[in-house]
């Protein structure tokens, strides 16, 4: 598994992928460019879930809005790469 080393859960992160025997690449700092289909899917999201779509400050409805957010972009939304 990659991950950035950003998130303020690593170490309880890291101690299940080690309960579980789960490989764990942590990328090196300043290194966007390692993780770039990731890093370019959260600009994707950002841009058209959060900042134009999500309406609700309540976390209930904030995931129902973005699981028909995720199956509109996973099977509706056009992709270039599959064309």
């Amino acid at each position: 598994m990659q991950v950035d080393g950003g998130s303020e859960f690593a170490a309880e992160f890291e101690k299940a992928c080690r309960e579980k025997r789960l490989p764990l690449f942590v990328l090196p700092p300043k290194s966007p460019k390692l993780n770039a289909h990731v890093e370019r899917a959260h600009r994707t999201h950002n841009e058209e879930f959060y900042e134009a779509h999500a309406r609700s400050q309540e976390l209930p409805e904030l995931n129902r809005q973005l699981r028909h957010w995720e199956n509109t972009y996973n099977c509706v939304r056009p992709h270039q790469a599959l064309g």
